[in-house]
């Protein structure tokens, strides 16, 4: 896409890939161990991560081995962009595809190293004693952990620190696809593209200032918890401009070929799941009350029946309201 030979370091490339595969036969191992895989979810908040079997020790060592293979492609993106484009790909001439995965690099070389710190951490409350995570005088099945008297509640904002910018790292190469797809098939330039890079970006820096809206329920400061829910208010706006850029010149005008319309069709159940979801989740005065209850469960049904629904879903701004039956 911007008319390099190879990426910049090709070894790096395939050590990457080979880093990845050892992760992933590791963590696999898991599920041999006596007492069975890591059983801590994947957030693995202590004390229940320090507490758990021996499978949870290979998760910790996984992640380890995945972050290094992560930071390796990371470099290799972000070198190959900056340095191996064609001779007149400038930066504001590259395909979104190709914004998308050198920011999405970036994020991960800023977000990885808070992962990494907090499962070494994790790794050595397990195996070496130690007392970063674990609280004094907790009993477990009876028996007391003799403990100094570690912070729980650090593992989460190193994690989620990490946590809310990786949503990001998964989202956003799928956005810069799907730009590119609405473009082609639309058969016109994408509007308002240097909008959207910046978008883009901003998205990028306000991932890292929201973390604390995963733990509302954590007893934070209700003024924290203002700004917390403030920031993710804004970063919902900088989501939807790159959904209504995508939406103003390009769906209503699409080239009646069966995979875009696909594609049209995600991006009217997008739009509106957001702007519904959005209202409830990102507030800490709800979010108290409806934490893990079956409110927050059933949102991710509401959003199968509505792609399900996505005809009777269409906002007039693609055209003529139309419900094909009843939802």
């Amino acid at each position: 896409m911007i008319g390099a030979d190879d990426m910049a370091f090709p070894r790096l490339n395939m050590a990457s890939y080979w880093t990845y595969f050892v992760a992933s036969v590791i963590m696999l191992l898991s599920f041999l161990t006596a007492a069975g895989a890591a059983k801590a979810g994947w957030f693995a908040y202590p004390p229940l991560s320090v507490a758990e079997s021996a499978g949870q020790t290979w998760w910790i060592i996984s992640l380890v081995i995945l972050g290094a293979s992560s930071i390796m492609g990371a470099i290799n993106f972000i070198t190959t962009v900056l340095n191996l484009r064609a001779p007149g790909m400038t930066l504001f001439r590259m395909p979104m595809t190709v914004w998308a995965m050198f920011i999405t690099s970036i994020l991960l070389l800023l977000a990885l190293p808070s992962l990494t710190v907090a499962v070494a951490c994790l790794l050595m409350d397990r195996v070496a004693g130690t007392s970063f995570f674990m609280p004094a005088g907790l009993i477990i099945s009876g028996t007391t952990w003799e403990r100094n008297g570690g912070q729980p509640l650090l593992w989460q904002h190193l994690f989620w620190f990490f946590g809310h910018p990786e949503v990001y790292i998964v989202i956003m190469p799928a956005m810069g696809m799907v730009s590119d797809v609405i473009s082609t098939f639309s058969r016109r330039p994408l509007f308002g593209y240097k909008g959207m890079v910046y978008a883009l970006w901003g998205i990028a820096g306000l991932g890292f200032i929201v973390w604390g809206h995963h733990m509302f329920t954590s007893g934070m400061n209700p003024m924290l918890g203002t700004t917390f829910m403030m920031s993710t208010v804004v970063i919902c706006g900088a989501l939807r401009d790159q959904d209504l850029q995508l939406a103003r010149d390009h769906v209503a005008r699409f080239h009646p070929i069966r995979h875009a319309d696909v594609v049209r069709r995600w991006l009217y159940f997008d739009v509106h799941y957001r702007r519904i979801d959005g209202r409830f989740f990102s507030g800490h005065a709800g979010d108290i009350y409806i934490h893990n209850t079956y409110f927050v469960i059933g949102h991710f049904h509401f959003m199968m029946v509505a792609e399900r629904c996505s005809d009777f879903w269409r906002p007039s701004i693609f055209g003529s309201p139309k419900c094909s039956g009843v939802c």
